[in-house]
């Protein structure tokens, strides 16, 4: 990891501290460079696995508006733990995620630690923010994976 890292800060510093992906590939397309073996070079297989990458963006960004909050609209498609485990992941219809205990423990329990993780990081710059809002959805989710709608 610190080759990689030391490898960004060369290649940002190289342009005025911007690290720009375009930078990155470029100097990593030498055989020779640390940073060549994260890459696919073989073409075929790098367009497809783009192609599932733009699949994965189109998918999330189809949105659904939560009943009762018209002005709040989410992920219609979310990704969990278990199904990232298994060869290709997936993404599952929200209600689905909701209807399901096991699976909206599993998305309880990320958007927990993703709230855990922006509140240390902030804390960790020193940046003052109200988590409180994004921590009382990571509490209903919670608390719906607990309900009676999860134990349908």
């Amino acid at each position: 990891m610190d080759t990689i890292k030391s490898e960004l800060e060369r290649i940002a510093a190289e342009h005025d501290g911007l690290l720009r992906p375009e930078d990155v590939v470029k100097q990593a397309a030498d055989k020779a460079h640390p940073l060549h073996e994260h890459f696919q070079w073989d073409n075929t297989t790098a367009a497809h696995q783009w192609r599932l990458e733009q699949a994965r963006r189109l998918i999330r960004s189809v949105r659904i508006e939560v009943p009762n909050q018209p002005a709040v609209a989410v992920q219609a498609f979310v990704s969990i733990p278990s199904d990232r485990k298994q060869e290709g992941g997936g993404y599952r219809a929200l209600d689905a995620v909701l209807d399901n205990e096991f699976m909206t423990r599993q998305l309880a329990a990320e958007m927990q630690a993703k709230v855990n993780y922006w509140r240390n990081q902030c804390a960790a710059l020193g940046l003052v923010i109200d988590f409180e809002p994004a921590q009382k959805i990571a509490d209903t989710v919670r608390q719906a994976s607990e309900g009676p709608r999860a134990a349908a």
